[in-house]
């Protein structure tokens, strides 16, 4: 009795070893040498499975690699385990066929990217004989041992924890993987390259503490990511980062101090803001976001909250200094309240290194916590000695209008763009264009048309 139940379990043994990935069936290893790989695989039967190993020197990888592209798109019902381990010679490898199902590396290769396995159904990558260059975590993620960093992921994958000890991860690796659901990282991450936790349909969350100083062009068009926790990371800076994405949670380590372009076409985000926060430029438009607390120690917010039809209230902290432009059609805004702090309001800047930006058209009402002191330009033609030019004076904006937050609100927005220089007691020329209205102690000369990077 206790023969026949050891030699059944063998039977069913022997049945897991030979089934492929999903029931699939997978015959016996067919060997070949590199120049008869072609071949071979044409000599296959049509909707079969089969392990292919080829053994031998690979005499020129470039040539060898585009006969193994063009042996598995010559008919896409054979399906390969291809078994590369016993070649020589073999220094790089590629390929993006939707029939390779599996694929064992040789020690040789040395040149790898984000790029070299995009088959979107290829399960597993090995190297059974190791390789000092690369290393491959969970058969689904190859890191380079070197720089300590991830540089390619399947299209498989659908969780991916990168290991503690990894330094970087290189620039569109975690791109365009439909699979992937969810992402852990670790606190060795100074760098995380641009193109990363872009285009992911699937993934739901990434979460992690990582030592980078910024992170920068990351998180876009990912419609179903509802978790991204970086609590307890170290970067500073938000650029260009959180755009177009669905209703997500959003939470940000305390370090962070200036967001700019990130948080861009959201749905109705959930997002507390670092109280760190002390500039914000060109971010949260066109969101769905229906009110916001902004933080307390923010004190330069630059055309942002543009084409937010839906925002109604917006509370600023009582550090705020400067609101340049922004809030450009939002209907539902009726009112703003600015603390004491603010030094500076225009609906007008001008940012360099970004997109151009137009002169924002602000119907809302603008009530002052502080309603004296506040200065305005006024310019009016002049001769001197028959020369005919502009002169740009300052000039106090009236308390009339200061005190009722809707004839303030018309004032600012109504405001034509003085243009001119200091020179003495007088501006004139076009070296600068000053709009708005700025407190009193204010150096509108020094800042000028407000310039922001």
């Amino acid at each position: 009795m206790k023969t026949k139940l050891l030699k059944l379990l063998a039977l069913l043994f022997a049945g897991v070893m030979f089934s492929g990935c999903h029931g699939e069936e997978k015959k016996e290893i067919i060997t070949c040498k590199p120049e008869n790989f072609k071949e071979k695989i044409s000599s296959l039967e049509s909707g079969g499975t089969y392990n292919v190993a080829v053994k031998g020197t690979v005499s020129n990888y470039n040539s060898f690699i585009k006969n193994v592209q063009a042996a598995l798109s010559q008919d896409k019902s054979v399906k390969i385990y291809l078994d590369l381990s016993e070649t020589e010679g073999l220094k790089t490898f590629n390929s993006a066929a939707s029939n390779l199902l599996g694929i064992s590396l040789p020690a040789s290769i040395k040149e790898l990217n984000y790029n070299s396995l995009k088959g979107k159904n290829l399960r597993y990558v090995d190297f059974p004989k190791g390789n000092q260059y690369y290393t491959v975590v969970d058969k689904n993620s190859i890191y380079n041992t070197k720089y300590k960093s991830l540089i390619a992921v399947l299209q498989t994958a659908k969780e991916l924890d990168v290991p503690e000890g990894t330094n970087s991860i290189e620039g569109f690796v975690i791109y365009y993987l439909n699979s992937l659901e969810k992402v852990s990282l670790p606190s060795t991450i100074t760098q995380i390259q641009v193109g990363n936790f872009d285009y992911c349909n699937n993934l739901t969350s990434v979460t992690g503490k990582i030592n980078t100083s910024s992170i920068y062009s990351i998180f876009e068009e990912c419609p179903n990511l509802k978790l991204v926790d970086l609590r307890g990371s170290t970067f500073k800076d938000v650029d260009s980062c959180f755009l177009g994405l669905g209703k997500v949670q959003v939470k940000l380590p305390e370090t962070v101090e200036r967001i700019y372009s990130s948080f861009n076409g959201l749905a109705d985000t959930e997002i507390t803001l670092p109280k760190n926060v002390s500039c914000i430029i060109k971010s949260f438009e066109k969101t769905e976001l229906s009110d916001i607390k902004l933080p307390e120690n923010l004190k330069e917010l630059v055309h942002s909250f543009n084409n937010c039809s839906k925002l109604k209230t917006i509370e600023f902290g009582e550090n705020l200094e400067l609101l340049l432009g922004g809030f450009d059609s939002c209907a539902e805004l009726k009112s703003i309240t600015l603390p004491a702090s603010i030094k500076r309001i225009t609906p007008e800047c001008m940012i360099i290194g970004k997109d151009p930006v137009k002169r924002s058209e602000w119907n809302f009402n603008i009530d002052l916590e502080d309603k004296t002191k506040w200065f305005y330009m006024s310019e009016k033609r002049v001769y001197d000695l028959g020369v005919s030019y502009n002169v740009i004076l300052e000039k106090p904006v009236e308390s009339e209008i200061l005190s009722s937050p809707e004839a303030l609100g018309n004032f600012v927005n109504n405001l034509k763009t003085a243009e001119g220089i200091k020179e003495n007691d007088k501006i004139y020329g076009d070296s600068y264009q000053i709009n708005g209205i700025w407190k009193n102690g204010y150096d509108i000369y020094v800042h000028g048309y407000d310039y922001y990077r």
